[in-house]
């Protein structure tokens, strides 16, 4: 699964905003999904689903039942944060900005 082997790169349907945030719905569309290989079979990039996937198998191998975040805090580094916690995380947070790209069309 860490190497990216799971064959569960993403989740093969239409996603919404509110599917996404729902931890549940998403790990319950993961369960049902086909893997699009054969796992270990072949490696592809699981950059939509590796933190889903890792955060769940977290949540149930460990006895507290922590998150993913939770439990790289409390195991491995404190400074750690999935999600901004409070104002004093926020302040260290680096703004992300969107650009905006002029679109150029060529004819061949």
């Amino acid at each position: 699964m860490l190497s990216h082997r799971a064959g569960l790169p993403y989740i093969d349907q239409s996603l919404t905003l509110e599917d996404v945030c729902n931890w549940s719905r998403i790990i319950s569309l993961l369960v049902d999904e086909k893997p699009h290989w054969k796992p270990g079979s072949t490696h592809g990039y699981h950059g939509h689903t590796i933190g889903y996937i890792a955060g769940e198998l977290i949540h149930r191998v460990d006895p507290q039942h922590r998150s993913y975040g939770q439990f790289v805090r409390d195991e491995l580094d404190a400074e750690y944060y999935v999600g901004i916690p409070n104002k004093e995380i926020d302040a260290r947070v680096a703004p992300l900005f969107e650009k905006k790209v002029q679109k150029v069309s060529v004819t061949i």
